[in-house]
């Protein structure tokens, strides 16, 4: 089989998905010369079969423009994908009445610290797989970092969130991925050691 082939049969396969050209090079193509795989996606693109979302990312041209935004979500955040953070993270556990205009998210879907927008999804790379446990922590440790703008908001549903949070067991294992792929601040940590330990005496 060809590598265009070999393309867009994976494209054919998954209808609804977005193809992020960095991600699917890097994970099933990884053989093929980087501009090589550029000019067949740019060539299946005119061809119709997909269509530009923004750069680098595509989208099923089957898929209608109605359900692209939610494609993308889907792509890159929901599911074991990434984690809200920002407003985004504080209106999803209703600590603000206000959807943000610009979602802000961690996505395994970049590497580490890397950076991009997507519409309106700015994305920061995190090589962790964000089951329900990874994302406890993760928000644990993004309302700690965001403190001061966070308890502000409604400080008795940051305090009781703050709370729930801090009574899961995280394994070692855990927080150590986390943190070699995302940057807290050293007292963060220290804050969320704090949290733990107490939830644990």
């Amino acid at each position: 089989m060809t590598t265009t082939a070999a393309i867009r049969k994976y494209i054919q396969d998954h209808p609804n998905e977005i193809v992020d050209v960095a991600f699917l090079h890097r994970t099933l193509f990884p053989i093929v010369k980087p501009h090589t795989f550029f000019k067949t996606l740019a060539r299946l693109r005119d061809e119709g079969l997909i269509k530009t979302v923004d750069h680098g990312v595509y989208a099923p041209a089957a898929l209608p423009d109605s359900e692209i935004e939610g494609a993308i979500f889907d792509y890159y955040v929901a599911d074991t994908n990434g984690a809200l953070l920002g407003d985004a993270l504080y209106y999803e556990l209703k600590i603000i009445d206000f959807a943000p205009e610009t979602k802000k998210a961690y996505t395994n879907r970049l590497e580490n610290g890397k950076k991009k927008r997507v519409l309106n999804l700015e994305l920061t790379g995190a090589n962790i797989v964000f089951d329900d446990t990874a994302k406890d922590l993760v928000t644990l440790l993004e309302m700690i970092e965001d403190h001061d703008y966070a308890i502000g908001l409604d400080s008795a549903k940051y305090a009781k969130i703050l709370e729930k949070l801090g009574e899961n067991d995280y394994s070692d294992a855990l927080i150590e991925e986390v943190c070699k792929a995302i940057p807290y601040k050293s007292s963060t940590l220290k804050a969320a050691e704090a949290v733990l330990t107490r939830e644990t005496e």
